[in-house]
């Protein structure tokens, strides 16, 4: 990891309420499913600004479609 990889692992995380919010970090194909524990703590808006499309929530599961950049993303959060 790069000094820019562990800032954008920041932003990403602090979008999903912080580390301490996240349970667990699944991908599939283009879609990273993140479950939470308090799903109030989720930043919809930032994660659209960091480039998730098509954003679904389930009770405390967020999944997001990122494209090709899902295997990195799915880095930055585990």
């Amino acid at each position: 990891f790069g000094e820019t990889d562990i800032e954008q692992q920041k932003m990403f995380k602090d979008a999903y309420g912080g580390k301490e919010n996240i349970k667990e970090v699944t991908l599939t194909q283009n879609r990273i499913t993140v479950t939470v524990v308090d799903v109030d703590k989720v930043d919809l808006a930032e994660l659209q600004i960091l480039g998730a499309t098509g954003v679904l929530i389930t009770q405390n599961t967020i999944k997001c479609s990122y494209q090709e950049r899902a295997p990195f993303i799915y880095k930055l959060l585990q």
